[in-house]
Order: structure tokens, then sequence, then C-alpha cells
């Protein structure tokens, strides 16, 4: 009995073994040829393993034969598929056709069934010498041309292994070559070791050929930690936790009250939220505005468990106080039984300021960063439509055109953002000043006629107060025109029309002065000056 319990732990515990790293290869990413292959080759190696077994129950007088027609074709089969693989891997195979690389891959097993068809299977061994248990064929003539042309595919594979390792290459394929020279290393490093070891440990015990099987068990277990370790087959499922960790949009699982059952490492960005600390186990909510908590949370726990969301938009608050915008994607997942929200976070606070910008430059005066006509009128449309009074002021300055034409445009510029500035200070809020073009801006002032001409009287001394543009002293005033509503008109065309009419008054009456619009004639003494 005890003479069988060896050969079973030598081979076919390994068999067994073998078989589940091939089933694992082929189940983490069956689509890949890489991953076929490799499980393919694992499959032959067990098989391999299943043989050796076979030989030491089998009679003497069938050992030969369970050599020659079982176990070295399917050696073969493992040699050529290694091949393949070493092309795949490397990406070679597309500098190979793919007739020529099947040719070259399985040539050895080629000659093989060729030289059986001759009729010289009885070459390649001529004897089967039995020792204790074991039983070993002893090699023919034609042994060492098998051995040789194996050996040859073996070093084929070592040097694609070799020429790969140092090509030029993306950085995630430099690793990846890298351990499969490392893996072709340890492979042919233990097949010389147990090689030289045999006539070494033979003066004091027999130690059959069958153990040279046991490099291709290295192989395969080298393989499969590879796979596992290094993501050199990497599985569907190893797929998603690279993406889950590399992805540039944060992602969390949700449970049905809003409490964070993961996050990955994006979600810890987003939130400012420090490494030392983990987020499992916090509430959600507490990144959403206090005065919407309720509501999130009212809506979450209604929807949980059946509703979709697709670019969600709305506002949370990071751990170190920082409003963001973000667009949301939920899903609702299940793992153990258990329902659970699947939701993708992305940022969207830049490309929220960069709207709000190009939003600002269409209604706003690049220059002086007033509100432009556009937005002017929008807002003239607007407050038309209630009842309160208010009165359009219209301002164009006296005696810019020399400013420009003495100091420059430079300077011309930085006086109409310091008239801009001053006449802005005076307003509340509600009103407005914008810059209609050039030299001229006009102004909302919400409030009766006394409270519109009040602030007509302050834009005017802040106007003629001296400048101080570059170390330059600049005098300039202004033409003022006021109408008022709704006493003046309803209509907000014919409001800036009547406030026109009264600024060209005052610019006749010499300027530096301010108007207030009538349906009579205009005398000079009317308009109102601060001289």
């Amino acid at each position: 009995m005890n003479n069988y319990v060896l050969p079973l732990l030598l081979f076919l515990a390994p068999t067994f073994y073998l078989g589940y790293i091939s089933i694992d290869i082929y189940r983490r990413n069956n689509k890949k040829t890489e991953n076929r292959l490799a499980s393919f080759i694992t499959l032959c190696i067990a098989v391999i393993f299943f043989f050796e077994y076979l030989r030491f129950l089998a009679p003497r007088t069938q050992t030969v034969n369970l050599a020659l027609y079982a176990g070295y074709p399917v050696s073969f089969l493992c040699v050529g598929a290694s091949f393949l693989f070493y092309l795949n891997i490397t990406k070679l195979n597309k500098k190979l056709p793919r007739l020529a690389a099947w040719c070259l891959g399985y040539s050895v097993l080629l000659i093989y069934l060729l030289m059986l068809a001759l009729g010289r299977g009885s070459l390649i061994f001529s004897d089967v010498i039995v020792h204790g248990i074991w039983k070993q064929e002893m090699p023919g003539p034609d042994f060492n041309l098998i051995m040789t042309l194996l050996m040859m595919v073996s070093m084929a594979n070592m040097a694609i292994a070799w020429y790969a390792k140092f090509k030029p290459v993306q950085k995630n394929l430099e690793q990846r070559n890298a351990l499969l020279l490392q893996c072709s290393l340890v492979y042919s490093g233990t097949y010389i070791v147990i090689f030289l070891s045999i006539p070494i440990f033979e003066v004091f015990i027999f130690v059959p050929n069958a153990i040279l099987v046991y490099p291709l068990l290295v192989f395969a277990v080298y393989l499969h930690i590879l796979m596992h370790r290094y993501d050199f087959l990497p599985s569907a499922q190893r797929k998603y936790e690279i993406l889950f960790e590399i992805s540039h949009s944060a992602i969390f699982l949700l449970d049905q009250d809003a409490c964070i059952v993961e996050a990955n490492p994006e979600a810890y960005v987003l939130l400012d939220w420090g490494a030392s600390k983990p987020l499992i186990g916090e509430p959600y909510v507490q990144f959403i505005p206090h005065e919407n908590e309720e509501r999130f949370l009212d809506n979450y726990r209604k929807d949980f468990g059946h509703s979709r969301v697709r670019d969600f938009e709305y506002v949370i608050v990071s751990h170190a106080g920082t409003p963001k915008h973000v667009l949301v994607d939920t899903d609702v997942i299940a793992i153990s039984d258990e329902k659970l929200v699947l939701a993708i976070v992305r940022d969207n606070t830049k490309r929220k300021q960069e709207e709000m910008f190009i939003s600002h430059l269409a209604q706003h005066d690049a220059l002086t960063g007033l509100p432009n006509r556009l937005f002017f009128d929008s807002y003239l449309n607007e407050i038309v439509t209630r009842p309160d009074p208010f009165g359009i002021i219209l301002i164009d300055l006296d005696r810019f055109k020399p400013v420009n034409d003495t100091w420059g445009h430079q300077v011309g510029d930085k006086l109409l953002q310091e008239v801009g500035a001053r006449c802005q200070s005076v307003l509340n809020s509600g009103d407005m000043l914008a810059r209609l073009g050039g030299d001229e801006f006009v102004g909302i002032i919400l409030g009766d006629n006394t409270r519109v001409e009040t602030v007509a009287t302050q834009m005017l001394q802040k106007i003629s107060t001296d400048f101080n543009i570059d170390d330059k002293i600049i005098i300039i005033g202004a033409s003022l025109g006021i109408s008022h509503y709704p006493s003046h008109s309803g209509n907000p065309v014919e409001l800036v029309r009547n406030a026109d009419k009264a600024m060209y008054e005052a610019k006749q009456s010499g300027g530096d002065c301010f108007n207030v619009y009538t349906k009579l004639p205009v005398q000079p003494k009317v308009c109102k000056s601060l001289k």
C-alpha cells in the first residue's frame, strides 16, 4: 500500500491542483486569447502529471506505448501553446503571420507525429528498466533529436521574453514583460537545478526521470501567482477593482440610510477628506448644504432601491467647507442580498465656473466689468413690470476725447474704469450702472424722483472731482439726462429715449450738469449744475 502513496502525492495530487489553476485562469477572462492559451497550457501540464501517474500503474509492457502515444504528444501540445502564448502576451504575434506562428509553435509535434507515422517510435525509446516501484524508458537513437527540438522551442520562448523585456513599450506593458521573463527564468532555472541534482542524489537513492516534469508545475504555479498578484492576466472582477481605484470620478456605495459603505480614492479628494480617517460609515448627508439635508434624505429614502438617476446636478459642501457643483449618476445593485446605491459623482465645479464666466462676459463690459447693454435691457424690461418708481440716468462724459488724444487710449481706458467705480459707489442694492459703449454710461435708480436726482448729483460730484491716472491729473465733467418711471413713460425704449433727450439738452447747456426730461421746450436755466 505504501508503494502507491508516493506516486499519488507526486503526480495525482498536482493533477487536481493544476486542473483548478486551468479552470481559474479560464474563468478570469475567457474572451482573451492569452487566457485561453494559459488555461490550455496548465490543462496540458495537468494531463502530463496524470499520465505519469498512469505510467506508474500500467504494466511494464505498456509503459513505452503510454509515453509514445499519450505523454509526449501532450507535452508537445503544451510546448506549442506556450510559444503562441509568449507571442500573444508580448504582442509580437502582430509581426508574424498567424499560420507561420502556429507552424513554428507546433513544429515539434508535427515532426514527432511524422516519426510515429514512419514507424520510428522504436528508435525513440529502446527499452524499459524497472527499479523498485519505478519504470523508466531508456532513450533510443532518435530521442536526442526530439529533446533538441524541444530545447529549441524553449529557447525561442526565452528569447521572446528577453526581447520583449528590453524593447521600448508603454509603462503598463513594461512590468508585464519583465514578469514574463522572470517566469521563464524561474522555469529554466528549476529544470537545470533538478537535472543537475539527479546524478548527485542517485549516489544515495534512485531518482526517476519522471521528476523532470516538476519544472512544468513550477511554471504553472508561478504563472498563476503572477496573474493574481501582478494582474498578469487580470480577471473581470480585478478589472473593475482597478477602475474603482483609478477612476477620476468619485464612486460611492450607499446603504438605505445614505451612509457610505465604500468609497474610492477620488471620493476622498472630492470631499476634501483626509486619508487618515475612513469615509466608511459616514453619513453622506453631512456633505449636503444644511438647508437641503431633510429634503435630500426624504427623497433618497423614498426612491431607494428602485430609482436611477442620470446627470443630476446639485451642490455639496466638502469637509473643508468648500461648495462644489457635482453631476451624479446612480444605480441600484445587490451585494449579498443587500440593496445598495452605486453613485458616480463627478466634480462639475470648474465647468460651472467656466459657464458662469462665459455668461458674465456675455452680459458685462470687458473693460469696466459693469453690465453691458444686453444686461441693462433685460433688467429694464423686468422692472417696468413692477409698480415701484425708478429713474433712468444717462451719462455722457465731457472732455473725454482730449484725454485719449493727449495721453493715449491706455490712460483713457483707466479713466473709464475709475468713472465706473466712482459712479457705482453711490448706488444701493437693486440699482444698476451699465456701460453702453465709448464714454456713455446708464444707471437704473430705484426710488422716487428725489432719490434719483440725489444720486445724479452725487455722480456728477464724483465725476467732476480730479482723477489721478498714472500720475497725471485729469479733469473732466459729465452731462446727465434723467427720465422717471412711470411719469415720463411706461415703455422701456421711450424711457431711455427720453433720458437721452434730457442728456442732450444738458450737453447743449454747456455740460457739467444734469437735466430732467420734460415735454416742454427745455431752457438752459433748467439744467442743474454744480457750478
